[in-house]
């Protein structure tokens, strides 16, 4: 009786998927802030955040169903996302950001049980580990811009933000990326400050999450390395 076939994990094929998809995540923190324009840097945010959207897509999409709804949740974030006078600029970002957690949610389950299904140590498994958490930044950070557009004056900013609308939510973007990074690695600088209790529930439960994300991982690594090499010992 033949034997059923092993599914395919994630990131098997293409190979590197995942360290390609960290490199483009880390670009999409880095190549903005060289950019002072705020449209420029609204530009370059969305550039990059459609590519990673993509790339995610084209790493988990394996089976139909899988591609089906991810393209449900990606292609009118993408339309929207680029078409903004399709609604006010606020639903817009409403939408969007609703869209974005959706979608981040969707991939972020895919890797995570990847994380624990897979039984080796590789560098697979290693930038699976940095993706993940990385998109748990992203997550806050889209929280963090529903709320303070909800909520205006639910944070504290280091400068005065721009008046005009699109200036704005650019602006937005750009420091709540920065805030929900630092949150997550519990660095707490204080020059972005939550100032509602809501939003400070949230930045507590991120930077909670951040730790144990951190304890999780670890201990899975570790876990994984003493099995391989007690399997690997000769007998």
């Amino acid at each position: 009786m033949p034997s059923a076939e092993k599914p395919r994990h994630l990131a098997t094929e293409p190979k590197f998927g995942f360290a390609l998809l960290f490199f483009c995540l880390t670009a999409l923190l880095l190549i903005p802030g060289y950019f002072e324009n705020p449209a420029t840097v609204g530009a370059a945010s969305r550039w990059m955040l459609s590519l990673i959207s993509l790339a995610s897509l084209y790493l988990i999409a394996y089976r139909l169903r899988e591609l089906l709804i991810g393209a449900i949740l990606v292609v009118p974030t993408l339309v929207m996302n680029w078409w903004s006078d399709l609604l006010s600029l606020y639903w817009t970002v409403y939408i969007v950001s609703a869209l974005y957690i959706l979608f981040l949610c969707y991939i972020g389950f895919f890797i995570c049980r990847f994380l624990f299904e897979t039984e080796e140590i590789s560098m697979d498994m290693v930038f699976a580990a940095l993706c993940l958490y990385m998109y748990i930044g992203l997550i806050w950070m889209f929280i963090y811009v529903i709320a303070e557009v909800n909520r205006p004056g639910s944070f504290r900013f280091p400068t005065e933000l721009p008046t005009d609308p699109e200036a704005y939510i650019n602006s937005l973007w750009n420091n709540f990326s920065y805030f929900s990074f630092v949150t997550l690695a519990t660095l707490g600088y204080g020059d972005i400050v939550p100032l509602a209790r809501f939003t400070r529930a949230w930045a507590i439960l991120e930077a909670v999450i951040g730790q144990l994300y951190l304890a999780v991982v670890v201990a899975r690594v570790v876990g994984l390395y003493i099995v391989n090499r007690r399997n690997n010992l000769p007998k």
